[in-house]
């Protein structure tokens, strides 16, 4: 529906408000004639069960359609007037002073109008006047009559379309904000989303760079073979930097050149275990969710211990849902909710690009498991 904008206010109508208003006046104009031709058709349904048993002449059919026609007619020209008066003088808006009696000259106005359009077409079609105005009545005479006995009614009429104007096009802009609120939701989900992927491309960098600083001192060809291997991971991170959703297997494969770096430094203290079903490898999960979870894992889990350890990352479907765990046998957390390993960047990291992307339908539960070691579990839906 309509808004009043400066231009419109000012008495300039710019080429899409036209259009819009345009729009607005044809749509009027058409319900206008729909209530028209189906109240015209109820009024002679009506009349004629009526005279159903009445011992009078029945009035011909045709003519009592007519009669019905010219009644109702007359809203056919009014409701586009009062979209075009609401378009410009729309209650709500603006100077209530001058807007308020402008309207109720349009009441009058209206109540004019109706018995002229009403007289003329009767007189026109030669349809004998339901006003009860003797036949030799002039045109202002009848005018004045039909005025008189319809001028309530009008009113009413007309109150009840400028009302229902009204409500459509406070409706209408309820459900614009309501659809902008919504898409303007969607965009700072996925703002936050972009900058909580971001935040992850440095903290892995600096890690892999820590790796390859402690090669450099101990093996050096084994460090650049190192560096090359994470040139391959941080040119398919930047490719990847756009896409929010990747398949599973995409994020296992980098996983792999991920542990691949870490084996270099960690040698035999290092085993990492694959199970992941061929059903779940195709389903998109987002992207570098499970590279924060694989580092905690090795980084707090493996490495403090001297004789290392080893981390199995499986995943498998059940019913609707993805199911994904990482789980090391090293020794746990301390305190489960406050050691750095539960509550340290990375998995927290995690857990917020979870909730904002799938709300309520994901679960992400980390703790200690019995006999030693650290378990992340996380359930998508597919």
């Amino acid at each position: 529906m309509a808004t009043v904008n400066a231009a419109a206010a000012s008495g300039v109508v710019r080429p899409a408000s036209s259009a819009r208003l345009g729009s607005q006046v044809l749509i009027a104009m058409g319900v206008a004639i729909a209530c028209t031709v189906l109240l015209t058709l109820l009024m002679t349904v009506q009349q004629r069960s009526m005279s159903m048993g009445d011992q009078t002449p029945r009035i011909p059919i045709a003519s009592v359609f007519v009669r019905g026609l010219i009644f109702y007619s007359p809203w056919v020209v009014l409701a586009p007037a009062i979209t075009l008066l609401g378009w410009y003088q729309r209650l709500g808006t603006g100077n209530l002073v001058w807007r308020v009696p402008v309207w109720i000259m349009a009441v009058g106005i209206a109540g004019l109008v109706d018995p002229v359009i009403m007289t003329a077409l009767t007189r026109l079609l030669g349809v004998r006047s339901a006003s009860g105005a003797p036949s030799g009545a002039s045109f202002l005479s009848a005018v004045r009559l039909r005025f008189a006995q319809t001028i309530a009614l009008n009113a009413v009429m007309f109150l009840i379309a400028a009302l229902l104007y009204h409500a459509l096009v406070y409706y209408s802009a309820y459900r614009d904000r309501s659809r902008r609120e919504a898409a303007l939701e969607v965009e700072l989900a996925r703002f936050r989303l972009h900058v909580l992927q971001q935040q992850l491309q440095p903290h892995f960098l600096f890690n892999a760079l820590h790796t390859i600083s402690a090669l450099m001192n101990e093996d050096v060809v084994a460090a650049r073979r190192v560096l090359a291997q994470l040139g391959d991971l941080l040119r398919t991170a930047l490719d990847r930097m756009d896409e929010q959703d990747i398949a599973l297997e995409q994020e296992i494969d980098f996983l792999r050149g991920y542990v691949d770096i870490q084996t270099a430094r960690f040698g035999d203290r290092l085993t990492v275990a694959w199970v992941v079903d061929d059903e779940a490898r195709s389903i998109l999960v987002p992207n570098m969710i499970l590279q924060p979870c694989l580092e905690n894992a090795i980084q707090h889990g493996i490495e403090p211990l001297e004789g290392g350890g080893s981390v199995t990352v499986a995943a498998h479907v059940s019913g609707a849902s993805l199911h994904i765990e990482i789980t090391d046998t090293g020794q746990g957390a301390v305190r489960s909710g406050q050691n750095g390993q539960v509550a340290g960047r990375g998995l927290k990291n995690v857990r917020e690009r979870l909730e904002a992307r799938y709300g309520e339908r994901q679960s992400f539960e980390v703790g200690n498991v019995s006999g030693g070691g650290f378990r992340v579990r996380i359930v998508l839906p597919r």
